[in-house]
């Protein structure tokens, strides 16, 4: 129940930029990301059948990302049960469960609209072909190397990666204008309706 991820723009970033870095190495698809208070939500494809490894390396780094930049964090085990994972065979259920983590803080009733929700949505980056470059610093490397020369320079393990997210299936043919106007008008209409509810 406790709320690691609100209103911590650096461990946001930090976390943002670790997705980033597994979304390449692990060569995955991914359409849609939502942190939300202590859990977050992603739809992706897996390509190359590595789902478990990409939960098991992202979920590791964001618990110890937590630990490291959020102050009375207790040791211990960080998540309370494995992730839980769903099957989404068609493209219709892509698209149900990216405006699913697009809507997050609307159907939890944290915000009316998710432009006045603080938090990072992978929304506005995705209809609009947004690519996000984060720096990553591969501490392993560093701290092994610098044991046996200590100036060794922290600039030489510092690599770059891009966190950009898939055009949903089904929507290849529209321009980024065209899509982008399409993403908006469905969003809308499903705000609406859960505001209603």
């Amino acid at each position: 129940s406790r709320l690691w991820f609100v209103n911590n723009k650096p461990l946001e970033d930090k976390i943002l930029a670790y997705l980033a870095r597994y979304r390449e190495l692990r060569s995955v698809k991914l359409y849609a990301f939502a942190l939300q208070g202590n859990h977050h939500h992603h739809v992706a494809n897996f390509p190359l059948a590595n789902r478990a490894h990409f939960m098991r390396d992202f979920n590791s780094i964001t618990a110890r990302l937590v630990q490291w930049n959020v102050p009375g964090i207790e040791p211990g085990k960080f998540w309370e049960r494995r992730y839980a994972n769903q099957l989404l065979p068609r493209d219709g259920d892509i698209e149900k469960w990216f405006f699913y983590c697009a809507l997050q803080c609307v159907s939890s009733g944290l915000a009316e609209k998710i432009s006045d929700y603080p938090g990072y949505n992978s929304f506005n980056d995705a209809i609009s072909g947004i690519e996000r470059k984060f720096k990553v610093v591969n501490w392993t490397d560093y701290n092994n190397a610098k044991r046996f020369n200590p100036r060794v320079n922290i600039k030489d393990y510092i690599t770059v990666h891009v966190l950009k997210y898939e055009r949903l299936p089904g929507y290849g043919h529209l321009s980024q204008h065209e899509y982008k106007k399409l993403m908006l008008q469905k969003l809308e209409e499903k705000r609406v309706e859960i505001v209603k509810e």
